[in-house]
């Protein structure tokens, strides 16, 4: 196996790039508490602060106007326009170091695997019970370990993600996912993904990009186990044997 250690210039970009999405991410994650909006409703001839939380309308009262209510809403209002500011910024700033990354040619995960990875981190996934094996995870030891393995290691047309059905696996929904589970999300990144015929745990785009969920199989024979992150129309988790021991291994975020 060949190895080629990262530069000085290659590390320092690495890092900022890194840095970078951290901040992104936490300002993402802190949005989230400002999803629908906040407004006055009238009811029986008095107006309530009622705030909604999707795009159905579903929501709560905060309670009859007053200087109280008023002073929530115009708070609400100013962090709600701050936090979007500073996430347009950061994903500007991205979309620059994007470029950087690219020069310094450490661009190493395939494009729709990063974007896939992106949107499972945006839902918290890798923070239960979902784990990227296979050759794709070598990129992750590649960061880790600051050093390059030979492409034709990593080279591959698939993404495997293993989920770990010890706890049951709730997705953090929005609105935009209708708990559709793990297709939605790949559609998210890529709107060709198809479930691919009869193997019901693999997704494939139109060019030929394949995404495929498996488990570990019970260690009781006849026991059954969720195998979908989703609905009916997502992907069933192909069982593999012996696979406890990778769930219970270390693992690198």
């Amino acid at each position: 196996m060949v190895f080629n250690e990262m530069s000085d210039n290659q590390r320092r970009i690495f890092i900022d790039t890194a840095q970078l999405y951290e901040a992104f991410m936490a300002a993402y994650h802190k949005s989230r508490a400002y999803r629908g909006g906040m407004h006055w409703k009238k009811a029986k001839g008095r107006e309530y602060l009622f705030r909604s939380r999707d795009r159905y309308g579903y929501g709560k009262s905060l309670g009859p106007r007053s200087p109280a209510t008023e002073n929530i809403l115009q708070e609400f209002r100013k962090n709600k326009r701050q936090i979007k500011e500073r996430l347009e910024r950061l994903k500007n700033r991205l979309k620059e170091q994007a470029r950087f990354c690219k020069a310094a040619m450490i661009q190493r995960v395939p494009k729709v695997a990063a974007a896939t990875l992106r949107l499972l981190d945006q839902q918290k996934l890798f923070d239960r019970n979902v784990l990227i094996v296979g050759t794709n995870a070598l990129y992750a030891y590649e960061a880790a370990a600051g050093a390059y393995v030979d492409t034709s290691i990593t080279a591959t047309e698939d993404l495997d993600i293993l989920s770990d059905v010890r706890s049951r696996l709730t997705l953090v929904a929005d609105s935009n996912i209708d708990q559709s589970g793990l297709l939605d999300i790949l559609r998210k990144a890529d709107k060709s993904f198809e479930l691919s015929g009869p193997r019901t745990y693999r997704a494939i785009n139109r060019d030929g990009y394949m995404v495929d969920l498996i488990k570990s199989e019970p260690k009781q024979i006849l026991k059954q186990e969720r195998t979908q992150m989703g609905g009916p129309g997502d992907l069933k988790a192909a069982e593999i044997k012996n696979l406890n021991w990778l769930i219970s291994s270390p693992k690198i975020y």
